[in-house]
């Protein structure tokens, strides 16, 4: 086994999961995830927040996916310290089909999740009783939850189904695997994502400017208004939007495969964050959290005075 500190393979490119401080970071990221975000879950689910508004049903697929993704760096991160080496070539050819089947189920449910909760605050400012009368439709909640995961498993079985499975030597990355068909397919997705949602944006931030409202609940809609805006622009947008503009400058396949591994990074980051936000500016999921945990710091105290 060669565990490298640099990030290029035995071809000479480079390669982010080859590098020691990369799948350490992985690691990290991953175990704070996936603790963060299944105690997101479990405290949208106690308190039945995901009854009172939808943006709670995105959040529980955000978390979801955030767990899941979590779990997916641990496993990979102590995988690539642990048992490969810089002869990528020899990676198992199922096993990096099957991981990157997995990436694309868990990059389409985030980023769809994070879209939608974005794009619904903003109706929910811009239009506020078509938000009332149709999203918090329990019957419609039902609808986009049923969207929000079937698009994401058609996504990833077009993936599957168009998968570059030539026999000559690929590295184990998710371009190497791409037909042509998705290849195309996911590009365009980002370009029509990015056509949808920018709008939406600049939409939202001239609502949020021009709301009514007293100076204090002005200033915890512009926080959380700024909070979607800087997470989906620096990690979301600017990350993913690299491997569009790679696409059509028709880069090495290497370095939109390089692009791609950073964007993964990048979702890990806001998994995180995003429990963070929540703890500090979100009332019930404040006060459930500190609850729960005081209640857990009395428990030790008292063990560790009985023994």
């Amino acid at each position: 086994m060669d565990i490298n500190v640099i990030v290029d393979n035995d071809n000479n490119e480079l390669y982010l999961e080859l590098n020691i401080f990369y799948n350490i970071g992985l690691i990290i990221l991953g175990i704070i995830a996936y603790i963060f975000n299944i105690f997101f879950i479990y405290i949208i689910w106690k308190e039945r927040l995901w009854k009172q508004s939808i943006q709670y049903v995105f959040q529980i697929l955000i978390s979801g996916s955030g767990m899941t993704l979590g779990l997916r760096n641990i496993i990979v991160g102590i995988i690539n310290l642990t048992v490969f080496d810089s002869s990528i070539p020899s990676y198992d050819f199922l096993i990096c089909k099957i991981k990157y089947a997995i990436d694309i189920l868990i990059l389409y449910v985030f980023e769809l999740s994070f879209g939608f909760r974005m794009a619904n605050f903003t109706i929910l400012i811009g239009r506020p009783v078509f938000y009332k009368n149709y999203l918090e439709n329990v019957r419609n909640k039902k609808y986009l939850v049923i969207i929000l995961l079937f698009f994401p498993i058609m996504c990833t079985l077009f993936y599957i189904l168009d998968i570059n499975d030539s026999k000559i030597t690929k590295n184990c990355r998710i371009h190497s695997f791409m037909g042509e068909k998705y290849k195309y397919f996911f590009v365009g997705f980002l370009v029509f994502i990015d056509t949808i949602s920018i709008p939406t944006l600049i939409y939202g931030l001239y609502k949020v400017v021009k709301l009514n409202l007293n100076k204090s609940a002005k200033d915890n809609v512009i926080r959380l208004s700024n909070y979607y805006n800087f997470i989906y622009i620096i990690f979301l947008v600017l990350p993913f939007n690299t491997i569009v503009i790679s696409f059509f400058l028709r880069a090495d396949s290497f370095l939109i495969g390089l692009y791609y591994d950073v964007s993964m990074f990048s979702i890990a980051i806001v998994a995180i964050v995003d429990f963070i936000f929540a703890i500090l500016h979100n009332k019930p999921v404040k006060d459930t959290a500190m609850k729960m945990l005081k209640v857990k710091n009395k428990v030790s105290f008292l063990y560790g005075l009985t023994n």
